[in-house]
């Protein structure tokens, strides 16, 4: 695991802007050593790092007796783009406050991400998941990607709390992939791995709550941006959804199909994540 100040040279190069598959392959960035280390750590906790939320999430999470030190996590899923040294100042901010707030560890950055598992739920089926449950979008089903990615690694590391900035809302305007369905859905993945999924933020509603945890104020270009933001907006700026149909997406065919891949990477199993997501459709790859 490479010192988060690498995270804009050397380490950011060869990590984030390959973005090469790093699901199981662990070696690539933590040692034996680390994990072994990690693994005896009490009350170890990961922090699902992305933008302000995230930051707000974890560093209010860290006052629970139960956290006594976090395991930062970056997930990419190929959309991604900016700096990267932001996500470096990011966790050395993370670190310097929970360190100031609560004495406990932040430790060095992870990095995780699968493009070929991103494209297989959000990409390949975009025209057949239209045709199925009536609409589409490649952002949709993005965060359970997210909280998927870490469980390998939740599980290697014996981690029951992974934290993340989850919000229903976002000052009355909702995220595809943070509606209640689509949040209840993250946590029923990490459950089926006996994880909890820690959404601190759930339920705040007014950003100046957010800003307020996190002790300084948060812009956009603190943060990373994605190709395909804001995709799925209408004109007039407020997401339309219908839930039943955004219900029979996630459990009919991104939970399951998911879930399965997931599990069969636990048991060590070589798959073809197109054709597992497609079989939830009916179609091949």
């Amino acid at each position: 695991m490479k010192d988060s100040d690498m995270l804009d040279d050397e380490y950011g190069e060869d990590i984030f802007y390959k973005k090469r598959e790093l699901i199981v392959s662990f070696e690539d960035i933590l040692s034996l050593s680390e994990i072994e280390v990690l693994k005896a750590s009490p009350g170890l906790t990961i922090g699902e790092i992305a933008g302000k939320d995230s930051v707000a999430a974890i560093i209010k999470t860290s006052e629970r007796e139960d956290i006594h030190s976090i395991l930062p996590v970056v997930i990419y899923t190929g959309t991604l783009y900016g700096d990267w040294g932001i996500v470096s100042e990011t966790v050395k901010y993370i670190r310097k406050e929970i360190k100031k707030r609560y004495k406990k560890e932040v430790h060095n950055i992870a990095c995780l991400g699968s493009p070929k598992l991103w494209h297989a739920v959000n990409g390949r089926y975009l025209k057949v998941l239209s045709e199925r449950f009536g609409f589409s979008s490649p952002c949709i089903a993005c965060h359970l990607y997210i909280h998927s990615m870490v469980i390998p690694l939740a599980k290697r590391l014996n981690v029951s709390l992974i934290i993340a900035g989850e919000r229903e809302s976002h000052h009355g305007e909702r995220k595809i992939n943070q509606t209640p369905i689509a949040i209840d859905a993250s946590l029923s993945m990490l459950k089926e791995f006996g994880i909890e999924l820690v959404l601190p933020l759930r339920y705040i509603r007014d950003d100046k709550e957010v800003v307020s945890i996190i002790g300084r104020e948060w812009s956009d270009e603190d943060q990373l941006a994605c190709v395909l933001e804001g995709n799925y907006n209408p004109l007039n700026g407020t997401v339309q959804y219908e839930e039943s149909l955004s219900y029979k997406y996630f459990h009919y065919y991104a939970f399951p199909g998911l879930k399965r891949i997931i599990k069969g990477i636990l048991e060590g199993k070589r798959l073809d994540y197109t054709r597992e997501m497609g079989r939830e459709l009916g179609v091949g790859s």
